[in-house]
C-alpha cells in the first residue's frame, strides 16, 4: 500500500528579532535550499515587507511558491499570544 502524506510548510517574513538587510539573503538561501529538496512552502510577509521587498516576493512566486499576509506590520510590540482581544481586532 503506497499513501501519500502532506505536509504543509509555512516561513515568516519580518524584521524583529533581526534587521532588514539580512531578509534578502535569508530569503535567497532558504529558495535555494527548498529547490535543492523540491518543496514547495508558503511565505508569510507582513504587508509593508511585502511592499518594500516586492523583488522577492516576486521571485518567491517565480519559483512556485505561495506568499500569503502576516498582518500589516507584524513588530515586536505585536506578541498576539498575550494581547487582548479587543486590542488584536484594533491593529
Amino acid at each position: 500500500m503506497n499513501s501519500a502524506i502532506n505536509i504543509l510548510i509555512t516561513l515568516d517574513i519580518h524584521c524583529y528579532p533581526y534587521t532588514e538587510k539580512k531578509i534578502p539573503l535569508w530569503i535567497q538561501e532558504t529558495l535555494q535550499l527548498l529547490d535543492n529538496l523540491c518543496i514547495e512552502a508558503t511565505f508569510f510577509f507582513p504587508a509593508v515587507l511585502a511592499e518594500k521587498f516586492s523583488t522577492y516576493v516576486r521571485m518567491i512566486l517565480e519559483r512556485g511558491h505561495e506568499i500569503a499576509c502576516h498582518g500589516l506590520t507584524h513588530g515586536p510590540e505585536e506578541q498576539y499570544n498575550l494581547m487582548p482581544y479587543e486590542k488584536q481586532k484594533a491593529i
